[in-house]
């Protein structure tokens, strides 16, 4: 990891949590260099500038990831992502790399009962809105139709079928799943 390139990213937003700015920016800005410039940078920055994110305030807080409104920009990227992942070819998302990387973060979920790294995301008046974490947050949807799923199987007492269900996805045990996160949220605060 270039922690150099890392300096330079957190002397510009010193506000953004080094954690933060390591899972969201740090890779892109190896690969697509910094200060960001270009489509690709209007797309991770979300379509704002880094004087945007110079007045940003980051906390952790739990938050019930079924319970909150979405910005529709994140709404739609997830649905595609739902759509790809189950077989829409026409999606962006619908190519074998994206859906075997969701499925890993499945499989973890199974196992883990929780996510890799916490997910970041923008407060947008009432809404939020996906800083990063996109993959993460589709997983966590997957995750929580699998248990819905195994959870009727269960009472419907199939019990081969849920044996069979259980062993695909790695699950030991079921159980009602909540979709409650420890995250980042960052907060727009103009000076």
């Amino acid at each position: 990891m270039n922690e150099e390139l890392l300096k330079s990213i957190m002397l510009e937003l010193p506000n953004i949590p080094d954690v933060v700015c390591r899972e969201w920016l740090l890779v892109s800005a190896e690969v697509n260099g910094w200060p960001p410039s270009g489509l690709f940078w209007e797309g991770i920055l979300l379509k704002r500038k880094l004087d945007f994110w110079k007045s940003t305030r980051w906390s952790v807080e739990q938050i019930n990831l079924e319970k909150i409104s979405w910005v529709f920009d994140t709404q739609d990227v997830v649905e595609k992502m739902l759509c790809g992942f189950y077989g829409d070819d026409s999606s962006p998302f619908g190519n074998l790399r994206e859906r075997e990387r969701i499925f890993n973060l499945v499989k973890y979920l199974c196992k883990q009962r929780a996510i890799p790294n916490r997910i970041s995301l923008l407060k947008v008046k009432n809404s939020y809105e996906i800083v990063d974490g996109h993959h993460r947050i589709v997983a966590l949807k997957i995750f929580k139709h699998i248990i819905d799923k195994a959870n009727v199987l269960k009472d419907s007492g199939g019990d081969t079928e849920l044996i069979t269900f259980k062993d695909k996805w790695g699950l030991d045990e079921i159980t009602n799943c909540s979709i409650i996160c420890t995250v980042w949220v960052a907060d727009y605060r103009p000076s």
